[in-house]
Protein backbone atom coordinates (compact mmCIF):
# COMPACT_ATOMS: atom_id res chain seq x y z
CA UNK A 1 0.00 0.00 0.00
CA UNK A 2 1.26 3.47 -0.84
CA UNK A 3 1.91 5.79 2.09
CA UNK A 4 -0.62 8.42 0.96
CA UNK A 5 -3.43 5.85 0.96
CA UNK A 6 -2.21 4.43 4.28
CA UNK A 7 -2.11 7.92 5.82
CA UNK A 8 -5.59 8.70 4.51
CA UNK A 9 -6.98 5.59 6.24
CA UNK A 10 -5.02 5.99 9.49
CA UNK A 11 -5.03 9.83 9.44
CA UNK A 12 -2.21 12.29 9.15
CA UNK A 13 -2.45 13.29 12.81
CA UNK A 14 -1.89 9.70 13.95
CA UNK A 15 0.89 8.98 11.47
CA UNK A 16 2.79 12.20 12.14
CA UNK A 17 4.46 10.86 15.30
CA UNK A 18 5.51 7.65 13.51
CA UNK A 19 6.85 9.66 10.59
CA UNK A 20 8.78 11.90 12.98
CA UNK A 21 10.18 8.87 14.85
CA UNK A 22 11.42 7.44 11.55
CA UNK A 23 13.10 10.64 10.38
CA UNK A 24 10.54 11.25 7.65
CA UNK A 25 10.94 7.79 6.09
CA UNK A 26 7.39 6.90 5.06
CA UNK A 27 8.03 3.20 4.54
CA UNK A 28 9.64 2.85 7.99
CA UNK A 29 6.78 4.82 9.56
CA UNK A 30 4.27 2.35 8.10
CA UNK A 31 6.32 -0.59 9.40
CA UNK A 32 6.60 1.03 12.84
CA UNK A 33 2.84 1.57 12.92
CA UNK A 34 2.24 -2.09 12.08
CA UNK A 35 4.68 -3.14 14.83
CA UNK A 36 2.74 -0.96 17.25
CA UNK A 37 -0.49 -2.69 16.19
CA UNK A 38 1.06 -6.11 16.83
CA UNK A 39 2.32 -5.01 20.25
CA UNK A 40 -1.12 -3.63 21.11
CA UNK A 41 -2.77 -6.90 20.09
CA UNK A 42 -0.42 -8.89 22.33
CA UNK A 43 -0.95 -6.54 25.26
CA UNK A 44 -4.73 -6.61 24.91
CA UNK A 45 -4.62 -10.41 24.91
CA UNK A 46 -2.73 -10.39 28.21
CA UNK A 47 -5.07 -7.80 29.72
CA UNK A 48 -8.10 -9.77 28.55
CA UNK A 49 -6.81 -13.01 30.11
CA UNK A 50 -6.09 -11.25 33.40
CA UNK A 51 -9.51 -9.60 33.42
CA UNK A 52 -11.32 -12.89 32.81
CA UNK A 53 -9.22 -14.69 35.42
CA UNK A 54 -9.91 -12.00 38.01
CA UNK A 55 -13.65 -11.86 37.26
CA UNK A 56 -13.92 -15.64 37.49
CA UNK A 57 -12.05 -15.73 40.81
CA UNK A 58 -14.30 -13.00 42.21
CA UNK A 59 -17.41 -14.86 41.01
CA UNK A 60 -16.27 -18.15 42.58
CA UNK A 61 -15.55 -16.40 45.87
CA UNK A 62 -18.84 -14.51 46.11
CA UNK A 63 -20.87 -17.47 44.82
CA UNK A 64 -19.44 -19.52 47.68
CA UNK A 65 -19.99 -16.81 50.29
CA UNK A 66 -23.26 -15.20 49.12
CA UNK A 67 -24.78 -17.86 46.85
CA UNK A 68 -25.08 -18.25 43.08
CA UNK A 69 -27.24 -15.13 42.67
CA UNK A 70 -24.87 -12.84 44.57
CA UNK A 71 -24.52 -10.38 41.71
CA UNK A 72 -28.20 -9.85 40.98
CA UNK A 73 -28.96 -9.82 44.71
CA UNK A 74 -26.43 -7.07 45.28
CA UNK A 75 -27.64 -4.54 42.71
CA UNK A 76 -28.72 -2.16 45.49
CA UNK A 77 -25.25 -2.13 47.00
CA UNK A 78 -23.30 -1.74 43.76
CA UNK A 79 -22.32 1.85 44.49
CA UNK A 80 -20.95 1.05 47.95
CA UNK A 81 -19.12 -2.02 46.64
CA UNK A 82 -17.53 0.04 43.87
CA UNK A 83 -16.50 2.70 46.37
CA UNK A 84 -15.02 0.07 48.69
CA UNK A 85 -13.10 -1.61 45.88
CA UNK A 86 -11.73 1.72 44.65
CA UNK A 87 -10.75 2.69 48.19
CA UNK A 88 -9.01 -0.64 48.68
CA UNK A 89 -7.06 -0.45 45.46
CA UNK A 90 -6.03 3.16 46.04
CA UNK A 91 -5.33 2.97 49.78
CA UNK A 92 -4.02 -0.53 50.37
CA UNK A 93 -2.17 -1.69 47.31
CA UNK A 94 0.63 0.31 45.80
CA UNK A 95 2.39 -1.35 42.88
CA UNK A 96 3.92 1.89 41.64
CA UNK A 97 6.75 1.72 44.19
CA UNK A 98 7.94 -1.69 43.04
CA UNK A 99 10.02 -2.51 39.98
CA UNK A 100 8.46 -5.97 40.03
CA UNK A 101 5.12 -5.59 38.26
CA UNK A 102 4.10 -9.11 39.27
CA UNK A 103 3.56 -8.23 42.93
CA UNK A 104 1.56 -5.76 44.97
CA UNK A 105 3.23 -4.13 47.93
CA UNK A 106 1.13 -3.27 50.93
CA UNK A 107 1.58 0.40 51.67
CA UNK A 108 -0.50 0.67 54.82
CA UNK A 109 -1.48 -2.53 56.61
CA UNK A 110 -3.94 -0.71 58.88
CA UNK A 111 -6.17 -0.28 55.81
CA UNK A 112 -6.63 -4.05 55.67
CA UNK A 113 -9.25 -3.56 58.39
CA UNK A 114 -11.03 -0.73 56.55
CA UNK A 115 -12.97 -0.31 53.34
CA UNK A 116 -14.05 -3.55 51.74
CA UNK A 117 -11.81 -5.54 54.10
CA UNK A 118 -14.05 -4.57 57.00
CA UNK A 119 -16.65 -6.89 55.50
CA UNK A 120 -15.85 -10.46 56.58
CA UNK A 121 -16.90 -11.95 53.25
CA UNK A 122 -14.48 -9.63 51.40
CA UNK A 123 -11.30 -10.34 53.35
CA UNK A 124 -10.02 -12.74 50.72
CA UNK A 125 -10.18 -10.18 47.90
CA UNK A 126 -6.45 -9.43 48.13
CA UNK A 127 -5.71 -13.15 47.88
CA UNK A 128 -7.98 -13.44 44.83
CA UNK A 129 -6.10 -10.62 43.12
CA UNK A 130 -2.71 -12.14 43.98
CA UNK A 131 -3.88 -15.57 42.75
CA UNK A 132 -5.18 -14.07 39.49
CA UNK A 133 -1.86 -12.29 38.95
CA UNK A 134 0.01 -15.52 39.73
CA UNK A 135 -2.17 -17.43 37.23
CA UNK A 136 -1.54 -14.76 34.62
CA UNK A 137 2.21 -14.85 35.27
CA UNK A 138 2.23 -18.67 34.97
CA UNK A 139 0.24 -18.40 31.73
CA UNK A 140 2.71 -15.90 30.29
CA UNK A 141 5.71 -18.00 31.29
CA UNK A 142 4.30 -21.25 29.88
Amino acid sequence: MKYNKFEKIITQARMSRYLQACGGDKKKAMVLYRYNLQLSQELLTVISCFEVSLRNAIDVHYSTVKGPNWLSDSVETTKSITTNITTTINDVFDNSTSNNTNTFTVRNTSNLNNGMFSIDSCRSTAKLIRDAKKNLRNYLLS
